[in-house]
């Protein structure tokens, strides 16, 4: 019985390529040579057999010998025993030859081609449109000045070190270098336990030479000079063997390692999962000589490669679809640069790949769908959700460890070893065994933050019998506190998706921080846009869109603190329901403001002409008419023109204001009507009155509390003001102070709306607190605060109050003249009055 030698059967497929003249293979190819070897032999090779050959196709075993036959006789022998013996006739005579660096560049290239070509075929984005990687070029140069022998590339799956090395492999080659490269992966080591062989002369013979050569004569300096030899082996990984087998491989890396450890010359690159390195970095590393791990990073400074930066995503995408101008996002180039995350998007977006359109829930939708593929339609998918809700059982949730010690679920994991091993393939949770001196520690965890809170979402939901309510929401609230936004995001897509929309209602129930709520506000609009988009697509709408908003569901997520150009699609969505007309004016009146404080006049308008299409007596539920509100600041802003009638009516109100019908109910609807009010009384340029004004709003409507929230940062800066220009300096620096103390101790919670109302403040006392600081600084300071700044309102509010209230500003200084140019430039830039031009406080 003939033997199978694996460097005779990678000739044997040369041979194949050649006589079918293919000089490269893809998977396509598979089909053609199938009927080419019919056609000449009348012999079946499925298309799924060559596929398993040619490596596109992961196999664990040997072909059979009728395959290696049938081949055989493609290539014009007589079988596979022909072929090794005709083979083992060409070694003697190339043997009889001498050994020298070019035959063996030759031999290792042959390999690397197959290798390289295997690898490619496997890339998740076709490889002719991914781009080389700068972080790999670095590490191999660093490694190389380092003198050391070897080095590992490290990364949890998924963050593309295979891509990066057939990269820089490639490229190695086309420069016509005379090092040689062999460059083979994991796989092809299951090959060294078929034939019994070391790893070191199983090598060789993959070279080409016998065991007796000598490797340290073959590469003598005369004939190497100052090249080296790079051995790469990608994907040392342990759920690729058995542990028997796994062991032998890292040992006989490590004699590898021992051996070539004194040879500048030889370089040896592995490429392994972080939590493998971790694991048993002990068995490849020997005595005093480390292994070059780089410059790591991640939270647990275990991996070297990092994700895309925002250049690289860039090129990316233009490769891939070059036709579309690819403007990518900072909020989507922190999302997919994350390769694997970039790889599912492609995945499910060939046809018009562009990261332009990605919102809140693109991610949500590239890990739930591969989840569904990898998880839950895959091979033993029962056992693989028994695994993870396991995991997720042992945590301990409250005290935010999120890892399960090994022993606690080996039992487990041995009753269902191909789940437990395809989980760790699929990269959704890895072994590490931090294990030191004095105690065993060997825990299982979810590989990324995203599948361990898919796994927490979907743990919680199955206990609550897959029901998202009341319930649910109070046991996330009280075990992750602050920390379980991202666990309510899963929430809200499980109920979009599985028709329980009505049960949203309870988000209500979740106490978050403001820029939290905000986020989860509009990651819910956003997927409620997208359920209406399609049941409006199938003709279909669901009767929860044909119905007016809940009155829960609509408190929720109304509030002009959230207010951002996000926050717009979510008041837009939210007309997609048969709203009253109560509503939505309200939500008109609070886009007009937005295009008033943003200085999108031309928006505002739009919007202001819509709300005059309601009724009268649309607007007699409101305590205050906001027409009229918006319309006296829109005009006063366009055309210089000031309401006087509409500030009469508004005084009548400081003296009256029960009999104006001043709202006694609390809530962000009437929290903007009043607010806007104290906007319009600023025409007046009366500091006296709106003074008066916002003492009887906090008597009247609520007092001012130390929550962050609208109502309170606003009113606390809007008094803050009029102290200031009345001259009472220390009762305005007193309100500062106490609105910085807030914003010192709670700063992670003020949404873009009210750090701008935080930063217009401090801007405005940073003029008159000149005591701590001079009028030149402050002058930086404004400049410093409004140069990026989203409102350019802000910084023309902040200007014209220091125009009329500032005397320290001397009107033929530097700063002075400066000042009036940027003024002068965003009143022209924007379309405003000349009237505006004069200095008057703004609105």
């Amino acid at each position: 019985m003939t033997t199978f030698s694996h460097q005779t059967f990678e000739s044997l497929k040369s041979t194949v390529l050649d006589v079918s003249g293919l000089t490269v293979i893809v998977t396509a190819d598979c089909k053609k040579l199938e009927r080419l070897i019919f056609a000449k032999t009348k012999l079946q090779v499925s298309e799924t057999t060559l596929k398993r050959v040619f490596g596109f196709v992961y196999c664990k075993f040997n072909p059979s010998m009728y395959t290696i036959n049938s081949l055989a006789k493609y290539c014009d022998y007589l079988g596979w025993e022909d072929f090794c013996n005709k083979q083992d006739q060409l070694h003697t005579k190339e043997a009889s030859c001498s050994a020298d660096w070019d035959a063996l560049r030759h031999n290792a290239n042959k390999i690397t081609s197959f290798t390289l070509q295997a690898l490619k075929n496997k890339s998740g984005i076709p490889y002719p449109l991914t781009i080389k990687r700068e972080f790999i070029n670095q590490h191999l140069d660093d490694f190389l000045e380092s003198g050391q022998t070897a080095t590992v590339v490290l990364s949890p799956a998924g963050y593309g070190k295979t891509l990066a090395l057939c990269h820089w492999v490639e490229e190695k080659m086309e420069s016509n270098s005379d090092d040689i490269v062999l460059f083979f992966s994991s796989a092809a080591l299951m090959n060294v336990f078929l034939t019994g062989r070391d790893m070191n002369s199983w090598m060789l013979a993959l070279l080409g030479y016998s065991n007796e050569d000598d490797m340290q004569a073959l590469l003598d300096v005369k004939q190497r000079q100052d090249y080296n030899f790079y051995l790469i082996v990608d994907g040392i990984d342990e759920h690729m063997y058995k542990n028997d087998q796994f062991q032998l491989v890292l040992s006989q890396l490590g004699d590898i390692f021992s051996f070539y450890q004194n040879q500048d010359w030889f370089k040896m690159v592995l490429s392994m999962r972080a939590a493998t390195w971790v694991n048993n970095r002990h068995y490849i590393e020997t005595g005093q000589c480390n292994v070059y791990e780089g410059c790591l990073i991640g939270q647990d400074k275990d991996t070297n490669v990092p994700f895309l930066n925002y250049a690289e995503l860039s090129e990316l995408c233009n490769k891939i679809n070059p036709l579309v101008h690819h403007q990518v996002s900072i909020n989507a180039s922190e999302t997919f640069r994350h390769p694997l995350y970039l790889q599912f998007y492609f995945k499910q977006n060939q046809v018009n790949f562009s990261l332009n359109n990605i919102d809140h829930t693109s991610l949500y939708d590239i890990i739930s769908g591969f989840i569904l593929d990898k998880v839950y339609m895959g091979h033993c998918s029962a056992e693989k959700m028994l695994l993870i809700n396991a995991l997720v059982e042992g945590m301990d949730l409250k005290a935010r460890k999120f890892s399960v010690s090994k022993i606690n679920v080996i039992s487990l994991a041995k009753q269902h070893v191909q789940a437990y091993t395809e989980l760790l393939s699929l990269g959704f949770i890895r072994e590490l065994n931090t294990s030191n001196n004095f105690r065993y520690e060997a825990n299982i965890e979810f590989v990324c933050n995203h599948f361990l809170n898919f796994s927490i979402t979907q743990y919680l939901l199955l206990q609550n019998n897959r029901l998202f309510d009341e319930q649910v929401v109070n046991t996330i609230v009280n075990l992750f506190d602050d920390k379980a936004l991202p666990i309510l995001k899963w929430c809200v897509y499980y109920a979009v998706k599985n028709d329980q929309l009505s049960n949203l209602d309870y988000l209500a129930d979740a106490k978050l921080r403001p820029c939290d709520k905000a986020e989860l506000i509009n990651f819910t609009a956003e997927m409620l846009r997208k359920e209406w988009s399609r049941l409006n697509k199938t003709a279909t709408i669901s009767p929860y869109f044909n119905q007016d908003c809940s009155d829960t569901l609509f408190n929720y997520l109304f509030g002009f603190e959230n207010m951002s150009p996000d926050y717009v699609k979510t008041l837009q969505m939210l007309l997609k329901f048969r709203l009253s007309d109560h509503r939505k004016i309200l939500i008109y009146s609070a886009l007009a403001m937005r295009g008033i404080v943003t200085l999108e006049l031309d928006k505002s308008a739009e919007y202001i002409s819509t709300l005059r299409t309601f009724s009268d007596y649309a607007y007699d539920e409101f305590t205050v008419n906001p027409l009229h509100c918006l319309d006296a600041i829109y005009n006063y802003y366009k055309h210089g023109i000031i309401d006087k009638s509409l500030l009469t009516n508004l005084t009548k109100c400081l003296f009256n204001p029960i009999a104006f019908g001043f709202g006694k109910t609390s809530n962000a609807e009437n929290d903007l009507m009043y607010i806007l009010v104290a906007y319009v009384l600023k025409l007046s340029k009366n500091p006296a009155k709106s003074l008066r004004y916002m003492k009887m709003l906090t008597r009247d409507y609520k007092p001012v509390t130390a929550e962050v929230g609208f109502y309170n940062i606003m009113v606390r800066r809007l008094t803050l003001e009029d102290y200031m220009a009345l001259g009472r300096i220390e009762d305005g620096i007193a309100i500062f102070k106490a609105l910085d103390e807030i914003y010192q101790t709670r700063k992670e919670d003020f949404t873009l709306f009210l750090l701008s109302s935080y930063k217009c403040a401090k801007m405005i006392v940073s003029f008159f607190d000149i005591v701590n600081g001079s009028v030149d600084s402050a002058v930086n300071n404004v400049k410093m605060i409004t140069s990026d700044y989203e409102y350019p309102n802000i910084k023309l509010y902040v200007l014209a109050f220091l125009f009329r209230y500032q005397r320290a500003l001397d009107p033929s200084g530097e700063a002075f003249k400066q000042l009036s140019f940027d003024y002068a430039k965003i009143v022209r830039e924007n379309g405003l009055h000349n009237a505006v031009q004069e200095h008057k406080q703004l609105g």
